[in-house]
């Protein structure tokens, strides 16, 4: 399984509002933080889908936490990209630029492919560069509710 899969496998683990348990332990064989440094036996607390702490080794794991052992992985920070467009759909037959002109709901349906990519890929914050009728805003809280799928957007 590529890297970036499982990066998206934890991004989603530890975001994911569709698990019950509020407060999870992810255990990774190693960990870059950030600043190029490296944590063997790495183990990283999410509550309520933000990261509470990193430790190494034998790190204590909160009561009642879901744990979720990537101890055969390296786990890096997610990715972000700055230059999106993130309602740009291709189905093999048109151009980002000769779209047929959709209706705003289906350009956001159609978007939650694009948005899943971005976390496939390890992109796990992006900033969209406008789109028609606002969708990209649609999209943004959408995703900030819960209910799409898809990476941090500005």
């Amino acid at each position: 399984m590529r890297i970036a899969r499982l990066l998206a496998i934890f991004f989603f683990l530890a975001t994911s509002s569709t698990l019950l348990a509020a407060t999870k332990a992810i255990k990774f064989g190693k960990l870059v933080d950030g600043t190029g440094r490296v944590f063997t036996n790495a183990v990283v607390i999410v509550e309520d889908d933000r990261v509470h702490s990193v430790a190494r080794g034998d790190a204590p794991i909160p009561s009642g936490a879901e744990v979720i052992d990537l101890s055969r992985f390296t786990g890096i920070p997610g990715l972000i990209d700055a230059h999106t467009h993130i309602t740009y759909y291709w189905d093999g037959m048109t151009t980002p630029r000769s779209e047929p002109p959709r209706h705003p709901a289906i350009t956001a349906f159609l978007a939650q492919e694009n948005a899943q990519k971005a976390l496939e890929a390890g992109v796990t914050t992006i900033r969209n560069l406008n789109a028609a009728d606002g969708t990209d805003l649609a999209i943004r809280d959408l995703i900030d509710t819960g209910k799409m799928v898809g990476p941090r957007m500005f």
